[in-house]
């Protein structure tokens, strides 16, 4: 784990990522509009209530140090400063709207942790100083990739829906791809059959691709249909950098010095290895966190929406909740006087709608909503204050079904990480 391996490979991959980093910062953080997204009378989803939210000119300032830090991670440029600036603003974009929340921002975040503790500027960078680095450096990246893949199977399997081809895609959405010619001609597979067989073929790449990765004889096979995967994942769905960041990093299961002809820095530089305590200790803390953290939601059932599942962040469970709302409504009733309450009024940017779906999103939507109350309503008794949603949705092609009990005063309703929200109605 401390012996030295070539870090040439290992530059030359944080140099793509900075590159991919950067790029994310314009096209999913929406880095010249985002100041509009946090308006100071709308409601916040923060992971603390005390958290506070930049906005306005600190926002813009805070955004443009962001890119700084980024160009700093791509070029190798005040590396420990850049990173760590990287790795802190990307978890607090993520803190003050958890609504935005989902596995890719959050392995984004990680990799940018990553950088903070290792020396990925050895080489392919204007700071190179060495040729070498210890081996858990190169380790700890593949670790992470093959707990994307490893454990995104296990959670279909898990699903109870992925296996019958159900998720969150359908046949609309491979149709167009050049292989299912072949399924309609050749092999003469209805709708509902190519697409089991394609949830079946999913389920098997991600599985044994991310075995296979860690041998020499086969991770030429696995590299290249698992770099497949990805090209057609970021062809048929919206989903950023995340597909191009995976397939940078299916690079570093190659030979450390695969790409030692482009020769940068210092040659024949004597690497002595530090065997430290502290890092084997990190090393067992991170990657134990990182395999059960999969299965927190087990744990906090309070964060269990309607699907059984917790915030969509780190459970790797991708594509496996697939869901068609067809109808949110929200009713305030003040001794007997109804309104409509339009999310809209109180989100300036509510294109996301995974707040619906989460308990602990829920609550805090109707906290805020009960905290811009007009004062003069003071007056009233609490039991004459009501707030009601109604929110039905077809969940992996199922019949529509109500996910919120609409007898549930979400005003006042009790929620708690450890117990599972009484006004959540799950689908069976």
């Amino acid at each position: 784990m401390f012996l030295p391996v070539n870090a040439h490979s290992l530059g030359l991959f944080r140099f793509v990522a900075g590159i991919i980093l950067t790029l994310d910062l314009f096209l999913e953080r929406e880095f010249f509009t985002l100041v509009n997204r946090y308006d100071k009378d709308k409601c916040f989803f923060t992971i603390h209530p005390e958290l506070p939210v930049l906005t306005d000119t600190n926002l813009t300032l805070f955004l443009y140090v962001l890119l700084l830090a980024h160009v700093g991670i791509t070029l190798g440029l005040f590396y420990r400063v850049s990173t760590i600036i990287t790795s802190l603003g990307r978890w607090y974009l993520m803190a003050i709207d958890m609504t935005r929340w989902n596995n890719h921002t959050y392995f984004f975040a990680l990799m940018c942790t990553m950088f903070v503790f290792t020396d990925y500027h050895a080489q392919f960078s204007f700071s190179a100083r060495r040729n070498y680095v210890p081996e858990w450096q190169l380790w700890i990246v593949q670790y992470q990739q093959f707990i994307i893949y490893f454990m995104a199977g296990i959670q279909k399997v898990l699903s109870g829906t992925w296996l019958q081809g159900k998720s969150s895609f359908r046949y609309r959405d491979v149709e167009k791809l050049p292989f299912m010619n072949f399924t309609r001609t050749v092999l003469v597979l209805e709708e509902e059959e190519t697409l089991i067989m394609i949830h079946w073929c999913g389920l098997a790449l991600e599985l044994g691709g991310a075995i296979a990765l860690f041998h020499r004889n086969t991770r030429w096979i696995a590299i290249l249909f698992l770099s497949m995967f990805h090209s057609m994942n970021f062809y048929m769905f919206d989903i950023g950098m995340f597909p191009v960041m995976c397939v940078a990093g299916l690079t570093l299961f190659l030979d450390p010095d695969w790409c030692e002809f482009f020769k940068h820095g210092k040659k024949n530089v004597v690497y002595r290895v530090r065997r430290s305590r502290f890092t084997k200790c990190m090393l067992v803390l991170y990657t134990t966190s990182q395999l059960l953290i999969t299965f927190s939601d087990k744990v906090f059932v309070g964060m269990q929406g309607y699907h059984g599942n917790g915030l969509y962040g780190f459970s790797w469970k991708m594509f496996t909740v697939g869901e068609r709302k067809r109808r949110l409504e929200i009713l305030l009733t003040i001794d007997g006087e109804r309104w409509d309450i339009d999310p809209r009024d109180y989100m300036n940017y509510s294109r996301r709608s995974k707040w619906k779906d989460n308990p602990w999103l829920i609550k805090k939507f109707a906290s805020c909503i009960y905290d811009t109350l007009d004062l003069s309503y003071v007056y009233f008794n609490a039991t004459n204050i009501h707030l009601y949603m109604d929110v039905t949705v077809s969940y992996n092609g199922g019949p529509e079904s109500p996910i919120i009990d609409m007898n549930s005063n979400l005003f006042f309703v009790e929620w708690n990480l450890f117990k599972r929200s009484e006004f959540i109605i799950p689908i069976k």
